[in-house]
């Protein structure tokens, strides 16, 4: 093991064991040490970088995340219009920002709700985000291809049909 001693100029003075400065086997020497200081160094250093760009990532995914959920909320005279190319269907929607939604007929007065047809309940009625990629309507998953503040495209494999792969586009109306 190498030993230090303090000289009158105030530098050190290196001590190596074994005979005439000759390392005995297994030993290291003082470069070896220092050089194996700094890599541990310099890794501990790039693991803090790494953590701090996983944390700019993080809430960088949540900001997009944000904006992606407040692409899907409506304003009071807004409604998404939905087209599915795997059923037929003339109704509007409304998504909230507390993950409800709302269903509505378009009538020659305007737009009527339709959450309820007479007899037959439609549920808790929620939507959510999943992953920035899925979006979970009554817990049925699509996945969202393309969205603006204007229109969203999701898409679905048919329930029947196996590998029919369903589009759905939702266009704002206001």
């Amino acid at each position: 093991m190498d030993s230090f001693n303090k000289t009158n100029t105030g530098g050190f003075q290196i001590q190596r064991p074994g005979l005439n400065g000759v390392l005995q086997k297994g030993s290291l020497s003082l470069e070896a040490v220092y050089k194996v200081k700094l890599i541990q160094y310099l890794i501990k250093k790039s693991m803090n970088r790494k953590l701090i760009l996983i944390a700019i990532v993080v809430l960088l995914s949540c900001g997009k995340e944000r904006e992606l959920e407040n692409a899907f909320v409506t304003k009071k005279s807004e409604y998404w219009q939905y087209n599915d190319d795997c059923a037929k269907s003339r109704v509007y929607f409304r998504f909230n920002k507390n993950g409800s939604y709302d269903k509505y007929l378009k009538s020659y007065t305007g737009f009527d709700l339709f959450n309820n047809d007479g007899d037959l309940l439609s549920g808790s009625r929620t939507w959510s985000l999943k992953n920035d990629s899925i979006f979970v309507w009554d817990n049925e998953e699509y996945r969202i291809e393309k969205y603006s503040t204007q229109q969203i495209r999701l898409s679905y494999y048919h329930y029947k049909k196996k590998n029919k792969k369903c589009s759905i586009t939702l266009n704002k109306i206001k």
